[in-house]
């Protein structure tokens, strides 16, 4: 699996408005992508967290890697992850 990661900045909590960033990850030389996903530094159930998107990056018909953008409605700089499964081949 190979991952990247995204400071996502602070944002005014509450006030319906998200900051985000995108990331992507990619599959090494002669591999392809299986499957991907997102993950956060801070997972309590409180937090307004949200992935936007998630999908596998395409190349000649081929999923060469992962794609994801993440948005946050915290006080606070946040952390978030995009990871690739990749298989050889």
């Amino acid at each position: 699996m190979h991952e990247s990661s995204v400071a996502v900045p602070a944002n005014a909590a509450g006030n319906g408005l998200y900051a985000t960033r995108a990331i992507s990850v990619r599959c090494l030389a002669g591999s392809y992508a299986v499957a991907g996903g997102t993950a956060w530094s801070d997972d309590q159930d409180d937090n307004e967290l949200i992935t936007i998107y998630s999908r596998p990056i395409m190349e000649a018909r081929r999923a060469v890697g992962w794609r994801a953008r993440g948005g946050s409605d915290l006080n606070g700089t946040v952390t978030f992850t995009v990871q690739v499964l990749c298989a050889a081949g």
